[in-house]
């Protein structure tokens, strides 16, 4: 069966129609043993004229009895699918040839140096060694490439490779590139099928896999750094599978080789959360070592805009751990425009490293999206003329103290009849001191601009109104307020209080309290609160030390915002911590917490959209963008559904799905009298390209499942078509069947006229 498993399809059914060629044999002999000779001189006469015609007889039944024996052989092997190596199929029948469809893995990995060599410089010789080979060979075979990371745009397909063609051929293999993107095998062998699928049944199609192997591309253990979901890695096992089904032959070919060491910057991460001009802030750079030993004096270089280069050591990464180094910037304060802040173009690096053979991931980029300050609206309840004694007095102090010294805050102040028309877009928190109450479209609008991220803080006073406060704000803790408003406890003649503790020391509004701070907080002295039911919705951050540890302070996440609730309020009528220096001290934490968003946007992995919101209200529909390759373009503003941004129903949103390159990309928007605005947004390499260990072949193979997948090592991809490509010859054994049937049934039937 070896033998016949070169030439066949399906060796054993030939066999068994090898075996079932004896039926017509033993059918003719058991008919012969029908007829009993007796002799007696009547037949004289007859045997003589029966010798005159036995021959011709015996001819006839020779012949179709061969004919039979041939149609079970026939039969026998169409079923076993016959074919031939190409190079005879070719000079047989001049419609067999092969196209040849390689897909190259153009992940950053794949530039991984070792030896002075990398999987994507070992594929490319190989590629265009191979194109050189099918031209020598003159088959008039033909070559489509398709890379990873655009498999639905081939380089070339289907084009036939001479002498012509293949210098021009072999000039396209050695321009390539990798990309900034990862490899997804499972959407590109569903594009590679889709490619060879619906052509002509007479072509031959062998497939190469050309990649480094590493294990995240092929396994579920990582995804972009993360957790890779097995179920994608699944299906690139079944699409290959099921590839190799419409393919002559198929083979994954290793290209990688060498350890699997590297180091990379992973992560730049502000410590305020608020980037505001005029303000330090600290940067975190992460680096992390992929390789198996340690690292020491790892050099990082840290560039803010046009500021001279910041440089420092960390001192030891372990292997496969981490380490950071922080870096300070202070962001230039803004000028009489408050709103024209320039955003900043961050990039960390490090430098050349033992060990390191990946440079791709040696620099991380992080668009800092700068503000003049953290726009505050504080909605006073009870305002006053007289100094001193507004409702706001003492909490815009807090959040913006006159002076010199920048708090990073911006804060405008409204009454609450004022409140009732204004837009809530531009602020990032709201602040609601002693409202009475607010009509119902106002708490709709707000409760939507909480949801789309805005940060509300409440502070309840002795003239609100407790009932709109309880059913319509809280709605049993399905509202903005996370408890409802039971009664005002405390000492209303100010001769007993009660000071606050931390409940929650870990908490960012509220951690600066933590350790030898906790004494500027137990200081205030509070006479009378709200109080509100012990259990509920939401974290308590702070409590009062009295009988019951009453709660003070109340955090609720609703949709993306945060809403705090506060039991006393803003003013020092029920307390003396206004004047209190813990009372600055929390409000400016708290406010920078609520506003811990707005650092973050404009950050992505390669290959993720990109989504940049457009107000209507303030700019134009038209967005110029600038790639991190210098090319331009204008993109149009559509609407973008249910994402909103707060308080608005004017945000529609531009989208870029080919943010295929690592780098900045800048965006302007102009506003309708020709004023222009910069966003930046930087897009880094995703985090799994980094880790370069390579997958077992036993794991690969078995992930295939015996589907017909040949693993093999950077060999020459000719020598792997001499008998992979076959020409199937079952169509010509359904003609010769057809027509020994029929001169069978023929003959049968005119040697039965003649007896």
């Amino acid at each position: 069966m070896g033998f016949l498993a070169g030439w066949m399809l399906n060796p054993w059914l030939f066999a068994a129609g090898g075996l079932l060629v004896a039926a017509p044999i033993l059918i003719h002999l058991l008919n012969r043993r029908k007829f009993r000779i007796v002799d007696w001189a009547a037949m004289d006469f007859l045997l003589e004229a029966d010798q005159r015609n036995r021959r011709r007889v015996q001819i006839e039944e020779m012949i179709l009895l061969l004919l039979r024996c041939a149609a079970m052989l026939l039969a026998g092997l169409f079923v076993a699918r016959p074919f031939l190596p190409s190079s005879i199929t070719r000079s047989l029948f001049q419609t067999d040839r092969t196209e040849r469809v390689v897909l190259l893995d153009d992940s950053p990995s794949m530039d991984a140096v070792h030896a002075g060599s990398s999987p994507f410089r070992t594929a490319k010789r190989r590629i265009a060694e191979f194109v050189t080979a099918l031209a020598e060979e003159g088959n008039g075979d033909s070559l489509t490439l398709c890379l990873t990371s655009r498999p639905d745009r081939p380089i070339f397909r289907d084009a036939v490779v001479d002498n012509r063609s293949a210098a021009g051929l072999v000039g396209e293999v050695e321009a390539l590139a990798v990309c900034d993107l990862p490899a997804r095998f499972d959407q590109a062998f569903v594009s590679l099928r889709g490619l060879v699928q619906g052509k002509s049944e007479r072509i031959n199609r062998v497939g190469y896999v050309l990649s480094d192997l590493r294990r995240s591309d092929w396994t579920s253990d990582e995804k972009k750094g993360e957790t890779r979901a097995a179920g994608e890695s699944a299906a690139a096992a079944e699409a290959l599978a099921t590839l190799s089904k419409d393919l002559a032959g198929c083979f994954v070919v290793d290209c990688g080789a060498g350890p699997a060491t590297n180091v990379a910057v992973t992560g730049i991460t502000p410590e305020d959360k608020a980037l505001l001009s005029g303000v330090t802030t600290r940067f975190q750079v992460t680096v992390k070592n992929f390789g198996s030993e340690a690292l020491r004096d790892v050099p990082v270089k840290f560039v803010a805009g046009g500021a001279l280069p910041m440089s420092a050591t960390i001192g030891a990464v372990p292997p496969g751990g981490t380490g950071s180094v922080p870096f300070s910037f202070t962001f230039a304060a803004a000028g009489d425009d408050e709103a024209a802040v320039e955003p900043i173009e961050m990039t960390a690096e490090i430098g050349s490293l033992p060990g390191d053979m990946l440079a791709a991931d040696n620099a991380r980029y992080f668009a800092a999206r700068v503000r003049a300050g953290i726009p505050t609206l504080i909605v006073d309840g009870d305002p006053s003329g007289e100094f001193g004694h507004a409702e706001s007095f003492f909490l815009q102090r807090a959040l913006s103290p006159p002076g010199s010294s920048r708090s990073g805050i911006t804060t405008e102040v409204v009454n609450d009849s004022d409140f009732g028309g204004m837009s809530l877009e531009a602020f990032q928190a709201i602040y609601l001191c002693n409202v009475y109450q607010l009509d119902l479209a106002r708490v709709k609008a707000l409760e939507e601009w909480v949801r789309a991220g805005g940060g509300l803080v409440v502070f309840p006073g002795a003239q609100v109104d407790q009932r709109f406060y309880n059913e319509i704000l809280c709605q049993g803790g399905k509202g903005l307020l996370s408890r409802p408003l039971q009664s005002i406890s405390g000492d209303e003649t100010e001769k007993s209080w009660a000071a606050f503790a931390v409940t929650q020391p870990e908490h960012p509004a509220v951690r600066v309290f933590g350790g030898d701070a906790a004494p500027l907080l137990e200081s205030a002295k509070v006479y009378q609160w709200w109080s509100v039911p012990e259990t509920g919705e939401g974290t308590v951050l702070l409590r009062l030390a009295d009988a019951d540890r009453s709660p003070a302070m109340i955090e609720r996440r609703f949709g993306a915002g945060r809403v705090i609730q506060f039991c006393v309020p803003a003013d020092a009528e029920w307390s003396n911590w206004p004047e209190d220096a813990s009372y600055l001290i929390l409000l400016q934490e708290l406010n920078r917490y609520l506003a811990q968003t707005s650092a973050s946007p404009g950050q992505i992995v390669v290959g993720e959209p990109l989504i940049e919101p457009v107000d209507l209200s303030r700019y134009r529909a038209e967005v110029g963008l600038i790639r991190p390759d210098g090319a331009t373009s204008t993109l149009l503003a559509v609407p973008n559904g249910n994402e909103r941004g707060p308080g608005t129903s004017n945000q529609w949103t531009v989208r870029i799905d080919d943010a295929i390159t690592r780098g900045f990309y800048r965006f302007e928007l102009t506003t309708p009298e020709g004023g222009a605005e910069k966003v930046l947004a930087a897009a880094s390499l995703p985090g799994g390209e980094s880790e370069l260990n390579r997958i077992d072949s036993s794991t690969l193979q078995s992930s295939w499942q015996g589907a017909p997948v040949e693993l093999v090592g950077p060999v020459a991809l000719a020598g792997l078509t001499a008998d992979a490509a076959r020409g199937e010859l079952w169509w010509f054994v359904v003609l010769i069947l057809a027509a020994v049937l029929f001169a069978e049934q023929g003959l049968a039937w005119m040697f039965g006229r003649r007896r």
